[in-house]
């Protein structure tokens, strides 16, 4: 059996590591390549990273036909009358902030996704542009697989959507 390796052209089953990562929800099993192999680009999670970018892509890439790629998210909300609300009592209203899941579809304003794309001196994960429409500003989906977004980066203007990830399967779940 031959093996195939995203994101480094290789096929040395002898260069490669079989991973077993253990986490809170269970176990992630995964390649990676030995260390020193690739030098600088042999980071700890790089496979796990470049696979959910991978995914990611395919499922925007497939979401065109239904028109549908949501992003969903939480706000905190907290009621404005809370404090000199009548229906506080019966409605046994604490008024507490409460997180509310709130849905956004980026193919309403998105037809392109590219892997490791720039704009201006930022290079995004995964780059969403309106090839249509050039006053659409362009948003990076960043993956978070070891470390977050740089604060420069996030100080650039540009909307940025992170994406944290503990296991493989993450990338097969609404990104939250």
């Amino acid at each position: 059996m031959k093996f195939y390796f995203p994101g480094c052209d290789g096929d040395d089953e002898e260069e490669m590591l079989f991973i077993q990562r253990k986490h809170k929800n269970g176990v992630t099993k995964f390649f990676r390549h030995r260390p020193g192999y690739l030098g600088d680009r042999n980071e700890p999670d790089r496979d796990l990273h470049n696979y959910v970018e991978l995914k990611i892509k395919q499922r925007f890439d497939e979401s065109l036909s239904s028109g549908e790629f949501p992003v969903q998210y939480y706000i905190v909300e907290k009621c404005p009358d809370s404090s000199t609300c009548k229906l506080k009592s019966s409605l046994k209203c604490k008024g507490e902030p409460k997180p509310v899941l709130k849905t956004l579809n980026l193919r309403r304003l998105y037809d392109t996704c590219s892997i490791e794309k720039g704009a201006d001196k930022y290079i995004a994960d995964l780059l969403l542009t309106n090839s249509q429409d050039e006053t659409v500003k362009p948003i990076f989906l960043e993956v978070f697989v070891t470390h977050k977004c740089t604060e420069e980066k996030i100080a650039s203007g540009y909307p940025i959507i992170e994406i944290k990830i503990i296991q493989k399967e993450d990338a097969d779940n609404a990104i939250v």
